[in-house]
């Protein structure tokens, strides 16, 4: 299991208004009107990151295929969000937006 929180994450996005961007490598971003703002939290490894895709592309919100990504839809206190996840079997990024 992930140690990324979904509702955590969506909680930050409706909180401030803003997406929030996952990148392997990294510890996230929020993406706010005035650029990028990186969280406060351990690097994401491309691992770490499959897992918690896989966890969230789940029957339940999808997934469904775009053009070289997969995506899965899910409604969070009112409001709708889109998962995004680019790469194969183990993304390399992904982002959550609103």
């Amino acid at each position: 299991m992930s140690w990324l929180k979904l509702d955590r994450l969506l909680e930050t996005s409706l909180r401030r208004e803003a997406d929030v961007l996952l990148v392997a490598g990294t510890s996230g971003y929020i993406c706010a009107g005035t650029g990028l703002r990186a969280f406060q939290m351990p690097i994401i490894t491309s691992e770490e990151l499959a897992l918690f895709a896989a966890e969230c592309l789940v029957e339940q919100y999808g997934p469904h295929e775009g053009d070289g990504f997969r995506y899965a839809t899910m409604t969070y206190n009112g409001k709708g969000y889109r998962l995004n996840v680019f790469g194969g079997e183990e993304p390399s990024n992904g982002g959550h937006r609103r």
